[in-house]
């Protein structure tokens, strides 16, 4: 079965290769942006160990522990992509439903991530189609942490990645949870699968 990859991206001409990082029986994808070349042999480090964080902002200390000197880091990178699969619901035998306020209360998750009495939510059933799961193939979730002027002071190795992230979330940056939530709203996933693929923040 194919994996979803990030490759690993240097603004000079160099391409290190491709990511492909396990994360809690998923796959996460860093894509790192670079601005000099010398740069290549922390990336490599990255190519070779796998980045392997819950978060984007995650990615910031974790490359600092690999060895790149934060002030490096601080003046080349722009960006980190972050990567997530969710199923996606079988659309033979997936059924939609509302929200009420019963399943809030035996359900506090769904109050944390967002959503409300009356919202319509799409459950998998299960069928011959998809196997009986209810869930017939996978779909990325995404968030892009763009370093913004107020990201960018903070990649020290002082501040810890939850400074980072939310910063990032103050400069307007859509979250995998944002994302998987979406999702859902669109009937895509479920929130028991956001919820089992997407940390909490």
């Amino acid at each position: 079965m194919k994996k979803p990859v990030s490759v690993a991206v240097l603004e000079g001409k160099i391409v290190l290769g491709v990511l492909m990082l396990a994360l809690t029986g998923a796959i996460v994808g860093i894509t790192l942006w670079l601005v000099d070349e010398q740069n290549s042999r922390a990336e490599a480090a990255v190519v070779e160990t796998g980045a392997q964080t819950e978060t984007a902002a995650a990615a910031v200390p974790r490359l600092i522990d690999l060895g790149l000197e934060p002030f490096l880091l601080r003046s080349t990178l722009r960006g980190v992509i972050g990567q997530r699969l969710v199923r996606v619901l079988c659309e033979r035998c997936k059924r939609s439903r509302r929200l009420s306020a019963a399943d809030l209360a035996s359900d506090p998750r769904f109050a944390a991530i967002g959503f409300r009495a009356g919202e319509m939510i799409t459950d998998p059933v299960g069928c011959e189609r998809c196997g009986g799961t209810g869930y017939r193939g996978r779909q990325g979730v995404y968030e892009i942490l763009e370093v913004t002027d107020e990201v960018r002071p903070l990649i020290d190795g002082k501040h810890d990645s939850t400074i980072v992230d939310d910063a990032a979330r103050r400069s307007g940056m859509t979250t995998m949870l944002d994302d998987a939530l979406a999702k859902c709203r669109a009937g895509l996933t479920s929130p028991a699968e956001a919820l089992r693929v997407v940390a909490l923040r």
